[in-house]
């Protein structure tokens, strides 16, 4: 059964309480000076900047996906990363886990990727309320719905394809490498990075300037078989495949 997992410590709030924490508990940097309120207020603040740009929580993966592309695509990044959930929501709806489990994976979408560019989204016009639907019940006719939102919202506000593809290429890669840490797989993360590469796929099959990367991204997108994690380590694919794939992919959509 799939579980909601919440990311601690995201946002300024959050990494100004751990910062607060260590200042209340005599914690000092290296000159022996004290660790201020203010120090901790702006090294939060710098944190969420981090987080607000990348998504997913802060995640370095999803950080350098966003910095790694032009400012003017970064819009339709954001779009194609929430997309991700929902495709990977309904393909959990269909599974064992229903649709409760699609609204889990759905809604940890929309807290990591939606949430802090909420403002910005419906100013590019997006319909919010339909997108979190979509989380709310995980119903697959939600989720179409939801997915028909994000397409509109992408259509009124094109960027450059292979700058977006890049991008989401480089989210693919960022968050599979979060899967498996010290011999334990994360279930979540192997959600997150699946959808990922789902929407990839998905962006590759609008955008007819991409059509020669069809392949290779087809080819990423296989070793995700099912939303099921591997139970054993042994049993996942290494993720220098993925690394290898996506280099192979990213040689390719320069050359476009």
């Amino acid at each position: 059964m799939i579980e909601f997992k919440p990311k601690l410590w995201t946002g300024a709030a959050g990494g100004l309480m751990m910062l607060g924490a260590l200042s209340a508990c005599g914690e000092k940097p290296k000159d022996g000076t004290a660790t201020t309120t203010e120090d901790a207020a702006a090294s939060a603040d710098a944190a969420n900047t981090a987080v607000v740009a990348g998504g997913e929580a802060g995640e370095g993966g999803a950080v350098l996906a966003y910095s790694s592309i032009p400012e003017s695509s970064r819009l339709t990044l954001r779009l194609q990363h929430i997309k991700g959930f929902l495709l990977v929501g309904q393909k959990v709806a269909k599974s064992a886990d229903g649709t409760e489990g699609a609204a889990i994976v759905i809604g940890q979408g929309l807290s990591e990727a939606l949430d802090p560019q909420e403002p910005k989204l419906a100013a590019a016009g997006l319909d919010i309320a339909t997108v979190r639907k979509a989380a709310e019940t995980g119903s697959e006719a939600d989720i179409k719905a939801a997915i028909a939102a994000i397409d509109a919202a992408y259509a009124k506000n094109p960027g450059v394809a292979k700058d977006t593809a890049i991008g989401m290429a480089e989210l693919t890669q960022g968050l599979y490498a979060e899967v498996l840490k010290e011999g334990i797989i994360d279930p979540t993360e192997y959600l997150h990075s699946q959808g990922a590469a789902l929407s990839l796929k998905d962006l590759v099959a609008r955008e007819k300037s991409l059509a020669p990367i069809k392949a290779d991204v087809d080819a990423l997108a296989a070793y995700w078989p099912t939303t099921l994690a591997p139970e054993e380590a042994a049993k996942i694919v290494d993720k220098s495949k993925v690394v290898s794939s996506v280099s192979r992919i990213e040689l390719a959509i320069n050359s476009l």
